[in-house]
């Protein structure tokens, strides 16, 4: 009883944080229109002055749920620079959102605990979803670096071709990899596949494989670094 009682606690608080989030992003209208709640009750659950019930806290968090629900809010978050540069720095300012879309790509067949044992990324910006995802799923983090950070350690590595033309290498620690260990690979973007490519070089050298990557945004799904690989993306 008391774990249940704690467990509805746990719920109406949640959808309280993520109608905060939301208001952030959008007007009460807009909010209204998106979970189909007055503007008025809204407002209160937002300010506080009301707690929304079990029921209705659950109602939003699966209205929000929605993959193509979740897709639109994050989008919201995202600016495309006149350079090209794909901004998602704002999505890791409301962490509510950022764990309520990651548990919705969690929940994708292609994406299933069951398939990978570890979590792998590559510093930097990788770094803070894949640790997210890591804690989510309880599941080891491996993170590949751009520099040897130690003479004492032995590492795998791989060169990359950088956008600039020019090459560079990633290094993955081989005392962090065992023969036969199952990866998610997971970033924030993935735009050519490069770096994903030589990531999975790097596993594969190591013995082990890439089973699946996870990522916030895939911006050209026609590369070849991903051919036979499970993607689960939510743009």
């Amino acid at each position: 009883m008391a774990t249940q009682k704690l467990n509805a606690i746990q719920l109406r608080l949640t959808a309280v944080s993520l109608l905060r989030d939301l208001k952030s992003i959008y007007t009460y209208k807009q909010l209204s229109q998106l979970l189909g709640f007055p503007e008025s009750l809204l407002c209160r659950y937002v300010s506080g002055t009301t707690i929304p019930s079990e029921s209705n806290s659950q109602i939003i968090i699966e209205k929000l749920s929605n993959p193509e629900v979740i897709a639109s809010v994050v989008h919201e978050l995202i600016s495309i620079e006149s350079d090209g540069y794909v901004d998602t720095s704002k999505i890791y300012l409301y962490p509510q959102l950022l764990e309520l879309s990651l548990n919705v790509l969690l929940t994708n067949k292609k994406c299933s605990a069951d398939s990978y044992d570890k979590v792998i990324t590559v510093v930097q910006n990788g770094v803070p979803l894949a640790a997210l995802v890591a804690h989510l799923t309880k599941k080891p983090l491996v993170i590949v670096k751009k520099r040897k950070e130690s003479v004492t350690q032995e590492y795998y590595e791989e060169p990359i071709r950088e956008s600039d033309g020019s090459i560079s290498f990633l290094y993955l620690r081989k005392d962090l990899v065992q023969k036969g260990d199952r990866f998610l690979f997971v970033d924030d973007l993935i735009r050519t596949g490069r770096t994903l490519s030589s990531v999975r070089k790097l596993v594969e050298r190591a013995g082990g494989v890439i089973n699946g990557a996870l990522v916030l945004i895939s911006v050209d799904e026609s590369f070849s670094s991903l051919q036979g690989l499970k993607v689960c993306k939510l743009l």
